[in-house]
């Protein structure tokens, strides 16, 4: 029986253990962990590319909970659920210990020798037993080390969960929800800690939205009201080219900028017609400011969850970290969410939306940021950036802004199907032999590909276009006849 085989508790004789050997946190240190399954492309679901943790002494400290789970306007739940390694955590030389409000405890002990087993969690009367596996020469953020490798079994010896990595110098490398080490095999892996310094590293809050002489940014933005990157007329797509001409960094709370750039606002007329007009602004001097990273945000664990500004322990909101498209840093705060005295789910405080709140992206100086609400879908992303060494993007050329959107048409017959597509999408025109070309037009009116020289019918490649909405333009002889919109998915 399991019972006469293991041993929950590691006797040890000799002389005193050195208190960083395969010590999981060292006290004091900054540590950041990836989520191996982090979905970035869904802006509905609250959740952290990596989680920071960091404890104070090698006794016993509260860790925190995060909210998580997918949000859905307009009933909104969001759920309060651990952070991976515990609600708290308990350390000494031998042992750590992740205790879990609702599931009970669950013991590491990290000087165990190679062939050492033990109890390590009880689940629903399973008994999760551990066991150091090897001990291995490795590189961990670069660094020189070795590698204590911990598996788990249930009594029937069948394999569970995921390895447990141990550095001897420098921590936990991966870990999981060990509470759910029956049901999931989700990974969080070490990406970065301060002492040494190695990984990926928290940006210095000064860091955030600081931008330099010179650097070059194009914002594509919709419905987004605050100018200047956003157009003042609502249901309007604005594109912004522009380049810093002074930096201001005196200030408190605010960067101030001065800037020279383009403006292109598009006005979508009916869904029927799919006509609108353009209203450009070119070679434009502007000033406008960047707010700094909040101090309610400064020294914030990401993963963590704060109190909304004014208000009780109920309501709450989380931080996130994440890289975006450029591999910038942003740090993100979602809207805050009232969750009642007892409970683990609560409602999203806007009643309408799960969308994020501020968002702040390192070296940018615009908000960037999206949310669907009551006023309607909107959106500001970055589409290039030119800073320093840093090439991000591909740079639109304003002369491609050249869709024909105030030319009426009529009495075009074609079909285009799947829609929504994936990797080609098929297009079929009038029968009669005329030839057409066939182009494919990015919201902000980039032509993104040309098909010419088409009869009847064509397979359009769909695969290397982002996910979003497109417009297909058929033109013959230089001049538009027929458009329609798809929709690209994965």
């Amino acid at each position: 029986m399991l019972h006469r085989l293991l041993l929950l508790l590691l006797l040890r004789s000799g002389g005193p253990v050195a208190q960083h050997d395969f010590q999981l946190f060292r006290p004091g240190v900054q540590y950041l962990y990836e989520n191996m399954v982090y979905e970035g492309s869904n802006p509905f679901l609250i959740e952290s590319q990596y989680y920071g943790l960091r404890v104070d002494s090698l006794g016993c400290e509260d860790l925190y909970t995060t909210l998580g789970g997918y949000v859905n306007a307009p009933s909104v739940l969001t759920c309060e659920v651990s952070f991976a390694f515990g609600d708290s955590v308990c350390q000494t030389a031998d042992s750590t210990v992740f205790h879990y409000r609702l599931s009970g405890a669950f013991v590491l002990y990290q000087q165990a020798g190679v062939g050492e087993r033990w109890v390590a969690f009880r689940d629903a009367g399973v008994d999760i037993v551990a066991e150091v596996v090897s001990v291995d020469t490795a590189t961990v953020l670069g660094l020189p080390d070795s590698v204590k490798r911990i598996r788990f079994y249930t009594e029937e010896e069948a394999a569970v969960g995921l390895e447990a990595l141990i550095s001897k110098r420098y921590g936990l490398v991966r870990g999981q929800r060990f509470d759910q080490i029956l049901f999931e095999d989700f990974a969080y892996e070490l990406a970065g800690m301060d002492g040494p310094v190695a990984g990926v590293q928290l940006p210095e809050p000064e860091s955030y939205g600081l931008a330099a002489v010179g650097d070059t940014f194009q914002i594509e933005s919709y419905n987004y009201l605050p100018e200047p990157f956003g157009s003042p007329t609502p249901n309007t797509r604005r594109y912004s080219s522009f380049t810093i001409l002074e930096v201001d960094s005196s200030r408190t709370e605010v960067y101030g900028y001065r800037a020279r750039g383009d403006f292109y606002d598009y006005t979508a007329g009916s869904a029927d017609t799919l006509t609108g007009y353009w209203a450009v602004a070119l070679d434009t001097t502007f000033a406008f400011t960047a707010e700094r990273l909040p101090a309610k945000l400064r020294g914030v664990q990401p993963g963590q969850t704060i109190l909304a500004e004014g208000q009780d322990s109920s309501r709450l909101a989380m931080v996130s970290l994440f890289k975006d498209s450029c591999g910038l840093l942003r740090i993100r705060a979602s809207t805050p969410v009232t969750i009642q005295q007892g409970e683990q789910c609560g409602l999203d405080d806007s009643q309408v939306d799960g969308g994020p709140g501020p968002v702040y992206t390192q070296e940018v100086p615009v908000t960037l940021d999206s949310l669907s609400g009551q006023s309607g879908f909107q959106w500001a992303g970055l589409r290039y950036l030119s800073s320093g060494d840093r090439q991000c993007g591909t740079f639109v050329d304003p002369t491609d802004l050249r869709v024909s959107v105030r030319e009426m048409l009529y009495n075009f017959t074609m079909q285009l199907y799947p829609n929504p597509v994936r990797d080609q999408l098929t297009v079929e025109l009038p029968k009669g032999g005329q030839q057409y070309s066939l182009q494919i037009i990015s919201m902000t009116g980039a032509c993104l590909l040309t098909v010419p020289n088409v009869r009847q019918s064509a397979t359009v490649p769909t695969a290397n276009l982002p996910e979003g909405t497109y417009l297909l333009l058929i033109t013959q002889g230089g001049r538009p006849v027929g458009r329609r919109l798809f929709t690209r998915v994965r």
